[in-house]
């Protein structure tokens, strides 16, 4: 959970799959974690320009315009629940330089159209024990390949 308001609730959902089958040799030496970003509210949010702005320890990390955004109404479940009545998706894919970047912060602010929270020390901590644990990974993946 990355922001957690009465009238808006921004989650993250990080998902990254190693030695996929199909992919061409020099893509399996790559990187690509599939970050998604998944915002509820109540009424509309104008999500400006839809770049994913980072800093990371205060400096920033470019990532750029990123998919999604269309907004599309809630189900009856989460109207009921709390009251949400849109949700937009949105979606990055971070490579290896932005995982090391992660593994190693410290502190992490982001910025996503209006919204701008910091993140906690918990959550800054669960993102970066997940981007190094890919990373050690991806590493033994390729130690047995050689």
């Amino acid at each position: 959970m990355i922001l957690d308001k009465p009238d808006h609730q921004l989650t993250i959902e990080i998902k990254t799959k190693l030695g996929e089958k199909g992919q061409l040799d020099f893509e399996k030496d790559d990187v690509a974690t599939e970050v998604r970003f998944r915002s509820l509210y109540k009424e509309s949010v104008d999500f400006g320009d839809q770049e994913l702005h980072l800093l990371i320890d205060g400096k920033p990390l470019k990532h750029g315009k990123i998919s999604g955004g269309d907004a599309e109404a809630t189900d009856e479940n989460v109207r009921k629940q709390r009251g949400f009545r849109l949700s937009t998706f949105f979606v990055a894919i971070f490579n290896r330089s932005e995982l090391e970047q992660i593994g190693k912060a410290k502190n992490i602010e982001m910025r996503l159209g209006p919204i701008e929270p910091t993140l906690s020390q918990p959550v800054v901590s669960i993102l970066r024990d997940y981007a190094n644990q890919v990373l050690a990974q991806h590493k033994i993946a390729r130690e047995r390949k050689q």
